[in-house]
């Protein structure tokens, strides 16, 4: 388990374009991600960003807990000033593990990249949806720092 827990895999990009979708933990293999629905996704874009042609990114810090929740924090995130970081806590606060075992893999982290594309001034098509990058195990893979939450 401990060699399993060391290893630092990038198993999977998840882009969303349907209905909630899942990924793989790469500490608890049994274990899946389920991440929000791409409504949800558009949603949360932030308001600060819209028509402003900024993109951001959020580097999210996960454990799964006892209870198949998943509580993140944010770790990174890019530029400053744009609610990027407050839009990845809303979308974090839906995620969720679905194993029969979830409880077996509690405590186990992994690091979840989110992509917020630029939204072009005057676009009549809404926000751009947000993406998932590839989940990661762990929390010693951290990306070149954008900003550090506070």
């Amino acid at each position: 388990m401990k060699n399993l827990r060391l290893a630092l895999i990038s198993l999977l990009s998840v882009t969303l374009a349907s209905a909630a979708e899942a990924a793989s933990v790469p500490e608890a293999p049994n274990v899946t991600l389920i991440l929000p629905a791409a409504s949800e996704l558009a949603s949360a874009y932030p308001e600060a960003a819209r028509g402003r042609n900024v993109g951001g990114y959020v580097l999210l810090f996960c454990t799964i807990r006892t209870d198949d929740s998943v509580d993140c924090h944010v770790g990174r995130w890019g530029p400053a000033g744009y609610g990027f970081e407050n839009a990845a806590m809303q979308l974090a606060a839906k995620l969720r593990v679905s194993s029969n075992d979830a409880k077996s893999y509690a405590s186990s982290r992994f690091n979840l990249p989110l992509h917020f594309p630029a939204d072009p001034p005057n676009s009549t098509s809404g926000p751009p949806t947000p993406t998932f990058g590839a989940v990661e195990a762990g929390l010693d893979n951290m990306h070149a720092p954008l900003a550090t939450h506070p």
